[in-house]
């Protein structure tokens, strides 16, 4: 086979897949703009043993060909020269953010793209122009200071609702900027670093709203009259996210373990063809690794399951031919198949807190709702990540372990308990032990000597005073 030169190094390596034989992976090591050290990986379908048994040169043009792939997406291979004199500032961020689009999740691109459209927007009303050449954008730092300060009075509309946009978005909004500009400085395309004196404000940390026990409590015991009931009421015990709870379906359960599976999410983006409609994305790759999580199922979830599963059976035979068989197994579907919208079930909470006459909570609130639960029964933190799927501890414990006036109360009492015993406060084996006289009259009575032989014994000398404590200096293990 005639070799060819890649840029990238890549290699092949053995990886073995849940449920599966040791699979040869081909793999591509590159950095990012900021030095950083990245991967790519590609599943090659040829198990080792077939690998070992003449599969080797198949695997070989795999690997290659992966590579060159990669360096194609990475735009590493340029067939043409750009004129940097040439180049305005959409057309680099038109490139920037085609490299980033390889490395950030479509719902993350989907911003991006807005932000672009914030500093086009910016670029008509205040300096009456479409564009810019990147160099000339360089010569003055107030232009991307002063767009800064236009988002920060931006209005935006929520509903029938006008108003500024939050802290959280405009820090978003400078972070990708910044980025931007800061490798265009780095790869010479900016002769100063225009992002170095623009701070990012700082964004509060929002306390997670929950439910209290009782409202918790009905909600799980809300009376069942339709699909999406059932789905708040597992949401509310399984405690998943809203694009997890989605991704379930029947064979995710086991009932010989008695447990539930998250292994999907289901996303909704809008269209690539057509940014004014929104469409469904379903994905095996979950937000992290350990969002892939199983979980054991209750009386209660069975109960929701069974429902489902019944209710489902009588809505094929209600509508025929007519029903929607693309969405065959998922819970989360209409009475006629039809997949049941993302934003359908945060709204559904609205309805459900009416009912019930509670004080409205989200939907991501029956997450926080659960977990807050488990810690005041008594859970360990780490067992709550692991139900959860969190990434790492901190991010339960600085997220879900709401502290209110009752917990204090516990905390404070359970440190007066720990006071009120002084031994319990410092190790007493090599400190001094006080000692009382009635400590010391009931010692000589229950050893039949005296005083002062008592006080050689101990290696002690007293002044005789009752009300003065006098000081042992022998160890608390030592016996008397």
């Amino acid at each position: 086979m005639k070799k060819i030169n890649t840029k990238l190094p890549s290699r092949t390596v053995v990886k073995e897949y849940r449920n599966s034989d040791r699979i040869m992976t081909n793999v591509v090591d590159y950095y990012d703009d900021f030095g950083k050290r990245k991967q790519k990986t590609q599943g090659t379908g040829i198990t080792e043993a077939e690998y070992k048994r003449g599969k080797k040169k198949e695997v070989e043009a795999m690997r290659i060909t992966f590579a060159l792939q990669v360096e194609q997406e990475l735009k590493l291979a340029i067939d043409k020269i750009v004129d940097l004199n040439k180049l305005t500032v959409f057309e680099y961020l038109e490139q920037y953010q085609q490299q980033q689009k390889l490395r950030v999740t479509r719902y993350h691109n989907q911003g991006n793209t807005t932000y672009i459209k914030f500093l086009k927007e910016y670029f008509h009303s205040k300096l009456q122009r479409q564009d810019m050449l990147l160099k000339q954008f360089a010569l003055s730092d107030k232009i991307l200071k002063d767009f800064y300060e236009f988002q920060s009075e931006r209005k935006c509309r929520t509903g029938n609702i006008s108003k500024t946009i939050s802290d959280s978005t405009l820090w978003h909004i400078m972070t990708y900027f910044n980025c931007a500009f800061k490798r265009a400085y780095k790869s010479g395309l900016l002769s100063i670093d225009i992002t170095k004196d623009l701070k990012r404000p700082k964004v509060p940390q929002v306390e997670a709203k929950y439910l209290p026990v009782e409202e918790f409590r009905m909600i799980i015991e809300i009376p069942i009259t339709n699909r999406l009931d059932c789905m708040i009421v597992l949401t509310a015990l399984l405690g998943g996210r809203r694009s997890e709870m989605l991704g379930l379906r029947y064979d995710d359960v086991d009932p010989t373990a008695n447990t539930i599976s998250f292994r999907r999410k289901v996303l909704y983006y809008e269209s690539a063809d057509d940014p004014t409609v929104k469409e469904l994305e379903f994905s095996n790759t979950m937000k992290y690794k350990t969002s892939n999580r199983t979980s054991p199922l209750n009386a209660r979830m069975h109960e929701m399951l069974d429902w489902l599963k019944t209710d489902e059976q009588f809505n094929r035979q209600k509508h025929g031919s007519k029903y929607n068989q693309k969405y065959d197994g998922f819970l989360c579907v209409k009475e006629n198949g039809d997949f049941f919208k993302p934003d359908t079930l945060s709204r559904y909470m609205h309805t459900v807190c009416k009912r019930l006459e509670i004080p409205y909570c989200n939907f991501h609130g029956l997450r926080h709702s659960l977990a807050t639960m488990m810690l005041k029964a008594g859970a360990h933190m780490k067992e709550v990540q692991v139900i959860l799927g969190h990434s790492n501890y901190n991010t339960t414990a600085d997220t879900y372990s709401h502290v209110d006036v009752a917990q204090k109360g516990v905390a404070y009492n359970r440190l007066e308990n720990f006071l009120g015993n002084g031994s319990a406060l410092v190790p007493q084996n090599n400190i001094a032990k006080p000692i009382s006289q009635i400590d010391i009259e009931a010692m000589v009575a229950s050893l039949g000597i005296g005083e002062n032989e008592l006080f050689e014994l101990l290696a002690l000398r007293v002044t005789k005073k009752p009300a003065q404590p006098i000081v042992s200096v022998v160890k608390e293990s030592e016996p008397i």
